[in-house]
C-alpha cells in the first residue's frame, strides 16, 4: 500500500512540471503557433491537430491481476494439485510512448503504443512488453491536444514473464514462465488544466494463454488497471 501511495503522490506531484502545450492556428493556412498571433487571438479559429504531432511519453502505476486455473505437479514429491481460479495482485510501474502515425480527422489519430512494465506482489515478479496499434480521440491522442477529454482503444500483443508460487502453504511449487499473448487496451483521458493530462487505462488478454508443461497444465490470463501521467 505504501508503494501505491508513493507512486500516486509522484504522479500528482508532477502536475506543476507538466508540459506547456501549445495550440495551433490554421485560419491563415500556414499552421502558425497561436503565440505569434496574440494581437488577433479573439478572431482566430483554432485547431488542436498539428500536421506532424510529436510522440508523447507516459508514466503509470497500477495493479496487475494474474489468474491461474489448472493443475500443477510437484515432480520432487510426486504430488499433483489443483490451482483454483485465483487472482495474484502485483503492483507495477510502466513507461510507454504514444506515437501518432496517421491523422484520421481533427484530434483523431491512428498510432503505435509500445510499453514496458515491471511489478512485484503476492510473492511474484512480473514483466510485460505490450505493443498496441491504437485509435485515440481527444486528450491524449497527440502531444499538445487541447481537448479536455479523450478516449482510446488498442489491440496488439504482449511478451510477458512471471515468477510465482502455485498451490497453497502446504503443497506449493515455484513456477516461472514466459509467453506471447494477444492483448487489448482501453483508456479514458482527462486534461486537468494547463495541458496536464491523466489517463485511466485497462490492459487485458482477451484469450487465456494455455500452458502444457511438466509442472503446470492450465491457463493464464491477466488484466491490468493503471493511472497514467502524460508528458
Amino acid at each position: 500500500m505504501k508503494k501505491i501511495i508513493f507512486a500516486l503522490v509522484f504522479l500528482v506531484g508532477s502536475y506543476s512540471y507538466g508540459q506547456n502545450y501549445r495550440t495551433y492556428d490554421y485560419s491563415n493556412g500556414n499552421g502558425q503557433n497561436s503565440n505569434q498571433n496574440n494581437n488577433n487571438q479573439n478572431n482566430n479559429n483554432f485547431n488542436d491537430s498539428p500536421p506532424n504531432p510529436r510522440p508523447s511519453f507516459e508514466l503509470a502505476t497500477g495493479i496487475q491481476l494474474y489468474n491461474f486455473k489448472g493443475n500443477f505437479t510437484d515432480v520432487t514429491n510426486a504430488y499433483t494439485g489443483t490451482v483454483y481460479p485465483s487472482l495474484y495482485f502485483i503492483y507495477s510501474i510502466m513507461v510507454s510512448s504514444n506515437i501518432p502515425i496517421r491523422k484520421i480527422n481533427n484530434n483523431f489519430y491512428l498510432g503505435l503504443n509500445p510499453n514496458i512494465s515491471l511489478g512485484y506482489g503476492s510473492g511474484a515478479f512480473a514483466g510485460d512488453l505490450p505493443v498496441y496499434l491504437t485509435l485515440k480521440y481527444g486528450a491524449g491522442s497527440f502531444r499538445g491536444c487541447q481537448k479536455p477529454f479523450g478516449l482510446g482503444v488498442g489491440a496488439g500483443a504482449m511478451l510477458s514473464g512471471v515468477t510465482t508460487t502455485l498451490g497453497d502453504n502446504y503443497d506449493a511449487i515455484p513456477y516461472s514462465t514466459f509467453y506471447v499473448a494477444p492483448a487489448a487496451m482501453a483508456e479514458i483521458s482527462f486534461d486537468v488544466g494547463y495541458g496536464n493530462i491523466y489517463q485511466i487505462r485497462t490492459d487485458f488478454t482477451p484469450v487465456p494463454v494455455s500452458k502444457l508443461t511438466a509442472n503446470y497444465q492450465g491457463n493464464i490470463s491477466q488484466i491490468c488497471i493503471r493511472i497514467m501521467r502524460i508528458f
